[in-house]
C-alpha cells in the first residue's frame, strides 16, 4: 500500500510538472487543490513551470515578431519603453512602461512625524518594471537589490525613488524612506510574484507589496517615429471600432486574481494606465494596426475613436490592472494648498484611465497621489501607483488575520494598510458568476 500511495504521489506531481495543453496559465496551476503555496514544495513546482511557460511565451513571441518585422523592444520618443512579450492570435501584446506633494496629498508625511515616526523599516517591497532601479544612486545606499541581473533603465530608478528615496535632495524623498527595493525586470513577473509573494504571516523571504507601473498595449498607442504619429492596437479599422481588451476580464486579470487569491498577506499595485488622452487629431499620419507599411490620415469621422473618447472615457483599463484582487491606482493633481493638505484639489488627472470593467465584477482602484514628481525621468506620465504601494509599509499592523471566505471585512497586512475595501480582499476568488475564466490560447492571449 506504501508502494501504491508513493507512486500514485510521483505521478501526480509529474502530471503537474507536465500539465495538459489547456494548463497554461498560472490561475490553472493554482487552481489544483493539491497546492498550497504555504508550502515550500508546492511552490517550488508552480514557480518552475510558470517559469518555463513564460520562456517558452517570450521566445515564440520573439520569433514571430522578429518574422514579422515588428520590433522587440524599442524606447518612444516620450521616453515609454516597450517590448514585445506575446501575441494573441496575430495582434502583438507589447509591455510598456506608464508614468513632495505626493507624500502630503497621500499623507505619508503624517506618518512620518510623531508620535507615529514611521519610515518604512523592515519592509521589502518588490519593483517590477521594464528593468531594474539602479542602485547605486545616492538616494538609495544599499537598500535596492537587484534580483535577476537585469540592467537599470531611468524610469525603474525614479519608480524606486518615489517609492524609497532618502531624501538626500529633500524634495525627491520617497514615500517609505526606510524601506528595501527588491528589484527585477517585467520579463518573467507572474513565476517571480508567484515565488515572493507571502502567503502566510512572517514567512522569510517573501513579500507584502509590489509596485507594477506598466501594462499591456491597448487601443491607440502614441509612436511618433517619423513615418506615423499613432498606431491602432483594437479590433476593426472603422469608426464603430474598438479596443475590445478595455475592460474585459482575461486570463492576465485571473492570473493576478488567483495569485493574490493563494498569497492573501501579498498586495499587488497596478497602474491604471493613461489612455484617456491617447486621442489621435485629424490629419495626423496613422497606421491602423501594428507596425503597418501603410499609413493615413487620421479622419475621426471613418476611424476608431480615441481612447478618450470610448464610452465617454470611461472602461479603459484591461488585462492585469481590471483583476479584483489587486489594487490599481489612478492619478489626481496634487491635493496640496500652502504645503498643507488639501483634498478638495485633488481632481481627477486629465489623462489617467478610467473603470469600470464590461463584467459586473468591480475592480477595485484609488487615486491617491499627484500629477507632479520631483524625480528626474525621461518617462512622460507620473507614477501614480508607486505613491500608494510605499505608503503601505508606513501603515501595515503587525499581523492582523488574512482574509477568509467568512471574514471579507477582515483584511491581511497589506490589504489593511491600504484601507481598501472588501472587494479587494483575497477572499473573493480568481473566478466569479459573473465573470467565467476565459480560454487561453497558444499564443498567451485569451478569449472571453
Amino acid at each position: 500500500m506504501r508502494f501504491l500511495r508513493n507512486t500514485s504521489a510521483m505521478l501526480a506531481a509529474l502530471a503537474f510538472i507536465s500539465p495538459s495543453k489547456g494548463q497554461e496559465a498560472l490561475a490553472d496551476l493554482l487552481a489544483d487543490p493539491t497546492v498550497n503555496l504555504s508550502r515550500p514544495v508546492d511552490r517550488a513546482r508552480v514557480v518552475a513551470r510558470m517559469a518555463e511557460i513564460e520562456t517558452g511565451r517570450r521566445q515564440t513571441a520573439r520569433a514571430k515578431a522578429t518574422r514579422l518585422g515588428l520590433p522587440l523592444r524599442s524606447v518612444l520618443p516620450n521616453g515609454r519603453i516597450q517590448e514585445i512579450a506575446g501575441f494573441a492570435g496575430d495582434k502583438p501584446l507589447y509591455l510598456t512602461t506608464e508614468n513632495v506633494n505626493a507624500a502630503i496629498s497621500t499623507g505619508a508625511n503624517l506618518l512620518r512625524s510623531s508620535p507615529y515616526s514611521l519610515s518604512g523599516s523592515g519592509v521589502t517591497i518588490g519593483l517590477w518594471d521594464g528593468g531594474s532601479a539602479r542602485s547605486t544612486h545616492q538616494e538609495f545606499g544599499t537598500r535596492v537589490t537587484v534580483m535577476d541581473g537585469a540592467a537599470s533603465i531611468d524610469h525603474a530608478t525614479h519608480v524606486g525613488g518615489t517609492l524609497i528615496a532618502t531624501g538626500v535632495y529633500a524634495p525627491a524623498r520617497g514615500m517609505a524612506n526606510g524601506a528595501l527595493v527588491d528589484s527585477y525586470d517585467w520579463n518573467s513577473d507572474t513565476s517571480e510574484m508567484t515565488a515572493r509573494g507571502a502567503s502566510a504571516a512572517g514567512q522569510a523571504g517573501k513579500i507584502q507589496l509590489s509596485n507594477h507601473s506598466y501594462g499591456y498595449v491597448s487601443g491607440w498607442n502614441y509612436v511618433n517615429n517619423g513615418t506615423r504619429v499613432w498606431e491602432w492596437y483594437g479590433s476593426g479599422t472603422s469608426s464603430t471600432s474598438i479596443e475590445t481588451d478595455f475592460g474585459v476580464y482575461n486570463t492576465y486579470a485571473r492570473d493576478g486574481d488567483s495569485l493574490a487569491f493563494n498569497a492573501p498577506y501579498y498586495l499587488i499595485f497596478r497602474s491604471a494606465g493613461n489612455e484617456r488622452t491617447d486621442n489621435p487629431t485629424n490629419g495626423q499620419n496613422v497606421a491602423l494596426s501594428p507596425g503597418s507599411a501603410t499609413v493615413v490620415a487620421y479622419n475621426s469621422s471613418t476611424h476608431p475613436a480615441g481612447d478618450g473618447g470610448y464610452r465617454g472615457g470611461f472602461e479603459n483599463i484591461g488585462f492585469n490592472a481590471i483583476g479584483k484582487n489587486v489594487m490599481t491606482v489612478g492619478s489626481v493633481t496634487d491635493a496640496v494648498t500652502s504645503g498643507i493638505r488639501d483634498p478638495s484639489k485633488a481632481n481627477q488627472s486629465t489623462f489617467s484611465s478610467w473603470a469600470p470593467p464590461t463584467t459586473a465584477a468591480s475592480s477595485p482602484t484609488w487615486s491617491p497621489m499627484a500629477t507632479d514628481s520631483p524625480h528626474p525621468s525621461t518617462a512622460a506620465t507620473p507614477h501614480t501607483e508607486l505613491t500608494a504601494a510605499p505608503a503601505c509599509p508606513l501603515r501595515m499592523p503587525a499581523d492582523p488575520p488574512p482574509c477568509s471566505s467568512s471574514n471579507t471585512a477582515s483584511f491581511s497586512p497589506a490589504r489593511r494598510c491600504a484601507r481598501a475595501p472588501s472587494r479587494a480582499c483575497s477572499s473573493i476568488p480568481p473566478t466569479i458568476a459573473e465573470t467565467p475564466a476565459p480560454t487561453t490560447n497558444s499564443a498567451g492571449g485569451s478569449s472571453t
